[in-house]
């Protein structure tokens, strides 16, 4: 009951309420949700019940609720009748076996010349493939994406300190960027190893500055 009242508080106020980071830690995205279907005198919808509410939508809603959702299954489809892996596929097409798997799960654009590649390899044709050619919108949020957050809640303010003592007034460029995952076999378990390979890129300092 209190988690069905906090959902209908937050859903009335402002956009920086919607994103309460208490709430995004535990993965909990608020939406309004009326049980009687009034939505005749809340703001956060329009006329007629269409949702106005600027929150995020959930992993779910981003890899299942998706304009090219049957096209991405006949892609999973055809990979799957194939019998070989995303690091398989990804070979044979030339890429990055993370990329290509981020793009077949709708999370990436993907030039028309591998969509190509891509249909050639899994014996589908090019215009399923062509969906991964559009620009989709990126989710996040199920149990190994939320522990990725939680990496960066507790060491991204030491990771920002340590790379401001090195680089200076910069960022890491999330474009000019590399990215890989591996599995390391240890007899005591095996080990996740991500590596994150970004441009330093420092603040402009075109005009007055600081500003």
């Amino acid at each position: 009951a209190f988690f069905y009242f906090y959902k209908y508080k937050m859903s009335r106020q402002s956009p920086k309420g919607l994103l309460n980071p208490r709430l995004y830690r535990f993965g909990i995205y608020p939406r309004l949700i009326l049980q009687d279907n009034d939505t005749t005198n809340n703001p956060t919808y329009a006329k007629g019940g269409t949702p106005m509410s600027m929150t995020p939508m959930n992993n779910s809603d981003y890899l299942q609720r998706i304009k090219f959702a049957d096209e991405l299954a006949a892609i999973e489809s055809a990979k799957k009748a194939k019998g070989i892996t995303y690091e398989e596929l990804a070979d044979e097409i030339g890429v990055n076996k993370v990329w290509l798997t981020s793009a077949i799960k709708g999370q990436q654009y993907v030039p028309e010349e591998y969509c190509i590649k891509l249909a050639k390899a899994l014996d589908i044709p090019e215009e399923t493939a062509m969906c991964l050619n559009e620009h989709p919108y990126k989710g996040n949020t199920d149990p190994v994406l939320y522990r990725l957050h939680e990496v960066l809640d507790t060491y991204g303010p030491a990771i920002k300190e340590i790379l401001h003592e090195k680089g200076g007034n910069a960022i890491m460029s999330a474009i000019d960027f590399g990215i890989d995952v591996d599995i390391e076999k240890d007899p005591k378990g095996d080990r996740v190893i991500i590596t994150w390979n970004g441009k330093l890129l420092p603040y402009s300092k075109q005009g007055r500055y600081p500003w």
